[in-house]
């Protein structure tokens, strides 16, 4: 079950937090973009960016690597393409958009020559910073309550190659 998380309802002691029925040594905040409502790590510079992608039906389409142009077509399964992906920061609302799809049909159709359905139009909205690098760290004043947080693409495709360098939250 979804439940919204009570910030009021976290109380940050020397040794441990409490919330509600719950008593753990520490608390980590990876809330993605919603960081910025969190009253411990509002002040991080993340900001949101909406990503759409399609899922797409091409049957004659035999195809077993990413082809990467304007936009990218991925193989997933059977006859099922996903093609993404848009960048968008000042339409963070929590749905996929006409203008994202439009975006991704145009130039797809730049280099796909063949007929294809639209199976599923999905969007989510990612935490970016300025220099793609995440923060990892505790609160300065809340010892047990810590963020990671800000880990898009990049920072995860630079974590799998040993070489993200993150931002320490001391806030």
């Amino acid at each position: 079950m979804y439940q919204e998380f009570d910030y009021s309802s976290l109380i940050s002691e020397v040794n441990f937090v409490t919330y509600k029925e719950i008593k753990a040594s520490h608390i980590i905040f990876a809330e993605g973009y919603r960081i910025l409502d969190n009253p411990y790590f509002k002040n991080l510079p993340i900001q949101g960016n909406k990503g759409e992608v399609l899922l797409i039906k091409v049957p004659s389409l035999e195809l077993k690597h990413i082809v990467k142009s304007s936009v990218f077509l991925m193989p997933y399964k059977d006859d099922l393409f996903w093609v993404g992906a848009t960048y968008d920061r000042d339409d963070l609302e929590d749905v996929p958009s006409a203008a994202g799809k439009d975006f991704l049909t145009t130039r797809l159709e730049r280099f796909l020559k063949l007929p294809y359905e639209v199976v599923e139009h999905k969007h989510g909205i990612r935490p970016t910073t300025i220099d793609r690098r995440p923060f990892v760290g505790q609160h300065s004043q809340h010892k047990n309550v810590w963020v990671f947080n800000g880990m898009g693409s990049k920072s995860s495709t630079y974590s799998a190659m040993g070489i993200v360098t993150t931002h320490t939250a001391h806030l």
